[in-house]
């Protein structure tokens, strides 16, 4: 997790500098700033991958063509980087950075079709004279920004935008209802009056002083590509989430995982421990008095063999509060963020990256609610919930992975 931020328009380093302070808790390992004539980059790093300066940004390209503040991980960048360097392309670092800014400099708009992983990043064209905003296909990393009309500012966070001057802090009333309504801020709103969140699947393009968004991205629901018999179907899904998990256990600090015993976070320890040489370390958080995860996250951590820490919540909640507020920046009714904040400080202590289980427990049936839906009365033709082939292949998954 790193942060960026910046402008194009109206800014000034000052801005700059303050952006790199208030995004300083993303990306304690360094900062940097960069500027040129109407826009400014601004960049916090938490050293992931090649942890030597060479890696710093917002980098700039070796021709001065374009600058790039980029926050996330390309998971496919050793294979890119391979194909560049075929192209004749030469790199100064080991870093998916600069993959990513050499991609942009030999294909353009069109390496963004090439990319996998969790992304959000400004990169400017010096040679067009234009900003360019991005992120990732589904949103996993945060982008803020604010049209001024002219210019416009952005970040990994709203604080961030919050550090330039032409920024009214004022609450969006449409923002607030739908909060009462839906308990959350649906994008792309955010509780801050003229402040957007970038869609998941978009760029955004800004340049003499015009704005434009476009999706480059939909998902594809069809079942266009799925076929065969449930085993086959196991096979594909096997192969799929080995790989996912494998391509994010790459990095030069060690990687950990939070098990709460559930169905996704138990999965995606179990594949990760089956790609790791040692234990891999998991992280369970408990409460006085118990009613919680941790028996259940115990008998995961025995079954894989992972190096298993549980800590027990004794901060006070309240005092607590203005801490979550702060990194939340809008209102969500969700109380598992407070576990999540202390499960998180935990992990803290001993490395830098952890996975997480996150959308797993919906198609694994992982929730109460998911498996009462399996027995609610289908519409007239449709099978049941659960007993198609894909559902068949996911349920006998993940009990060969917890079982056996």
């Amino acid at each position: 997790m790193c942060g960026i931020g910046g402008y194009a328009g109206s800014g000034s380093m000052q801005v700059l500098e303050e952006m790199t302070r208030r995004l300083a808790h993303r990306g304690p390992d360094g900062k940097g700033v960069w500027a040129g004539e109407g826009v400014g980059l601004a960049h916090t790093r938490l050293s992931i991958l090649d942890l030597s300066s060479a890696g710093s940004q917002p980098m700039v390209a070796p021709d001065g063509s374009c600058v790039l503040a980029f926050n996330g991980e390309i998971y496919n960048y050793q294979e890119l980087r391979d194909e560049l360097q075929q192209e004749r392309e030469t790199f100064r670092s080991r870093s998916d950075t600069e993959v990513l800014l050499m991609g942009y400099r030999r294909w353009g708009r069109s390496v963004l079709e090439r990319l996998r992983g969790m992304f959000a990043f400004a990169l400017y064209d010096m040679a067009h004279r234009k900003l360019f905003l991005v992120r990732d296909r589904l949103g996993i990393k945060p982008l803020y920004y604010a049209h001024l009309n002219p210019g416009i500012v952005f970040g990994s966070e709203i604080k961030a935008l919050l550090a330039h001057p032409g920024i009214r802090r004022e609450m969006n009333p449409t923002a607030a209802g739908a909060y009462f309504e839906l308990g959350y801020v649906p994008g792309p709103h955010t509780i801050f009056e003229g402040i957007q969140a970038l869609s998941p699947g978009c760029w955004l393009e800004y340049g003499e002083g015009r704005l434009a968004i476009q999706r480059y991205w939909i998902p594809d629901f069809s079942r266009n590509g799925l076929g065969g018999c449930e085993d086959e179907l196991l096979d594909q899904l096997d192969q799929r989430l080995n790989d996912a998990v494998k391509s994010h256990l790459v990095a030069d600090v060690p990687v950990g995982a939070f098990l709460s015993g559930g169905i996704d976070s138990s999965l995606v320890c179990a594949v990760a421990q089956r790609h790791m040489a040692k234990p891999l370390r998991t992280f369970t958080i408990g409460f006085d008095g118990g009613g919680d995860e941790r028996r259940t996250a115990r008998l995961v951590a025995a079954h894989i063999g992972s190096d298993h820490h549980e800590a027990v919540a004794t901060a006070d909640i309240v005092a607590e509060l203005p801490r979550l507020v702060k990194h939340l920046e809008q209102p969500l009714f969700d109380n598992s963020v407070l576990p999540t904040h202390l499960v998180s400080q935990t992990a803290r202590r001993h490395m830098k990256v952890v996975l997480s289980g996150d959308g797993g427990d919906e198609p694994f049936a992982g929730y109460e609610w998911t498996r009462r839906a399996l027995s609610l009365p289908r519409a007239p033709g449709s099978p049941p919930a659960g007993t198609g082939p894909i559902g068949a292949a996911c349920a006998a998954w993940c009990s060969g992975w917890l079982t056996t």
